[in-house]
């Protein structure tokens, strides 16, 4: 299994280095960064391969060894998970890339059809019709300026409750393996001891008789005690 584990070490540093450049890189709709997402994909699909053929191969590993690359499975696990949603985000950032960039054309487009069509006309009624068309289109583009940065935000919020949510189910992962851990030295240890349900019976067996035999002898010294007080008394 170590040369798999190897295999997915590189391929988490390519990963790792494609998303910060993704992440770091402005025009996210451009050419260039399209075959760099299509690249950071493919690593992230190759890494959950490799992730399931490790599950697969982890029954036959030795007992000795298991523990040590169940721990390795479930670290790898968890960054091919943050890995897919780095990618997501990163997919959606360029759709809305892609879509601002077509409707920002559209404008200009829509604008330069109406300055054309105000030349031809040569008409002051015209001229003005074009330049209100022109500040309703800026108020258009404001608007949805403004929109996307509310998105922006609304985003960035929920991405911080993901990684909130993400620290908190790992923490509670990690907190089971340890009470694991525990359970299995605790029932290792009373195996090693010999201790079993039967001699555990016979000694609170021998403490409740034990007891009774003390209850017993006060009992008596009491009742010896105050016979020899009636006694002198008579």
């Amino acid at each position: 299994m170590e040369p798999l584990f190897k295999d997915a070490q590189r391929l988490l540093t390519e990963a790792r280095n494609q998303r910060e450049a993704l992440e770091a890189s402005g025009a996210l709709a451009s050419a260039a960064t399209a075959s760099l997402r299509a690249a950071f994909s493919s690593n992230v699909e190759e890494l959950a391969g490799l992730s399931t053929s490790l599950a697969a191969l982890l029954r036959s590993t030795p007992a000795a060894r298991r523990e040590h690359s169940r721990r390795q499975l479930r670290r790898l696990d968890g960054d091919v998970a943050d890995l897919r949603e780095s990618y997501r985000r990163v997919a959606a950032r360029a759709a809305a890339a892609a879509g601002e960039e077509d409707m920002r054309a559209e404008l200009l487009q829509r604008r330069g059809g109406s300055g054309a069509v105000g030349g031809v006309g040569g008409g002051a009624g015209a001229a003005g019709g074009s330049r209100t068309r022109g500040d309703a289109a800026v108020t258009m583009e404001m608007g949805m300026d403004h929109e996307r940065g509310a998105l922006d935000r609304s985003e960035g919020a929920t991405d911080a409750l993901l990684a909130t949510g993400r620290g908190a189910l790992e923490a509670l992962i990690a907190q089971r393996q340890r009470l694991k851990g525990t359970r299995r030295r605790v029932l290792d240890a009373a195996h090693a001891l010999g201790v079993s349900q039967k001699l555990i019976a016979r000694i609170e067996r021998r403490d409740r008789m034990d007891a009774l035999l003390v209850y017993a002898g006060i009992g008596v010294t009491v009742l010896l005690v105050i016979l020899l007080w009636w006694w002198k008394r008579s």
